[in-house]
């Protein structure tokens, strides 16, 4: 599809197009894809950290929605904004995800610049990014392709990389692996716990050749019974008791805290998921995770864009809607102090300047 785009456009009227046209250097035969050793690594890597556990969990995942639909909420601004905007979601919640998405730059039908989802498998090049080039794999439902491109054809969208190595980004959730790690093995554990069956055991004296059959009922659950081994004045008082999963309070507060922590270090205010804070409390942790978290990536992705392509800009003003009431709050609050220092004296145009409103 990017090929006979290119030789179409072969004057179009922006550089990117332009070079395209040029590329397309080496091209290997498709390969299976999700070859086995990848496959390998990967499981071996998540193991090690954690990170893989970690990310099967619901309040990872609630987490990383929150940040691909407050991100897809940006309205953009530029030439090619149509060809970015579908994917915004998508590479900011990937980004976050695994410190790095990979889009190759292609011509489609009708000359318009389009995005195409790849996975880097190596870089070459020097110190300088400009001499950089990537080999990719582009996915495909059966089979994979391998292709080489320069740096000018590769939107490589990196979430705080490395001095040491530019190229890559690093995930979020890196930073803190040990705590992943530790909530992940909780999970597990608590899970564990909750599929026991629970079992009501009602049991009086018994001989040794009993036990097992009391471990095997008790795992099948129900109802256990077991007769008296002994009669007369021997024979011992009948017991019950109830067997099963059980989760302790220090457990259950561990297993939230941990949560809240890994929230934290994705960006996300813990009361945004996990719905334990006040309704004023959460309108400003929205604020704080408009500004803090979504504001940085997008920009992130502003500026990768605008490398190859040009100059794009975002406005969160639907994400910020959903919190009219405090906005407007804010804009009475700032009208009221611009009208204070006008009556001291001061300058209407400083004055607006001085509280912030352009």
């Amino acid at each position: 599809r990017g090929r006979e785009g290119v030789g179409a456009l072969a004057t179009g009227d922006h550089p990117v197009i332009g070079r395209l046209k040029s590329w397309f250097a080496e091209e290997r035969a498709s390969v299976p894809a999700q070859d086995y050793t990848s496959q390998l690594l990967a499981q071996s890597l998540a193991a090690a950290t954690g990170i893989g556990s970690i990310r099967e969990s619901a309040i990872y995942q609630s987490c990383l929605n929150l940040i691909e639909s407050a991100a897809s909420s940006a309205e953009l601004e530029g030439q090619h904004s149509a060809s970015l905007q579908p994917r915004l979601g998508v590479i900011v919640k990937e980004m976050v995800d695994s410190g790095s998405a990979a889009f190759e730059l292609v011509i489609g039908s009708g000359g318009r610049l389009e995005l195409q989802a790849v996975k880097i498998l190596e870089v070459y090049g020097g110190v300088a990014e400009e001499t950089w080039s990537y080999r990719l794999e582009r996915p495909g439902p059966s089979s994979t392709e391998t292709v080489i491109r320069p740096q000018e054809g590769v939107l490589n969208f990196r979430l705080r990389p490395s001095p040491r190595t530019p190229w890559r980004g690093s995930p979020a959730i890196q930073a803190g692996n040990t705590t992943a790690t530790l909530l992940s093995k909780m999970e597990t554990q608590l899970t564990s716990e909750a599929a026991m069956k629970p079992a009501r055991v009602l049991v009086g004296g018994m001989a040794p050749d009993q036990r097992k059959d009391i471990v095997d009922s008790i795992t099948a659950g129900g109802i256990v019974a077991f007769p008296q081994t002994r009669t007369g004045s021997e024979s011992k008082a009948l017991h019950t008791g109830t067997v099963g999963g059980e989760f302790t309070p220090a457990q259950v507060e561990l297993f939230g805290q941990l949560s809240a922590v890994i929230c934290t270090t994705l960006g996300v205010p813990a009361d945004l998921v996990q719905a334990t804070g006040s309704d004023t409390s959460s309108k400003e942790s929205f604020r704080r995770f408009a500004l803090s978290t979504i504001t940085p990536l997008l920009q992130t992705v502003m500026d990768e864009f605008a490398r190859l392509v040009g100059p794009m800009s975002f406005d969160l003003s639907r994400l910020r809607a959903a919190d009219a009431v405090s906005i407007s709050r804010a804009i009475g609050s700032k009208a009221t102090a611009v009208s204070r220092l006008v009556q001291s004296g001061m300058a209407l145009d400083q004055a607006l300047a001085v509280v912030g409103i352009d």
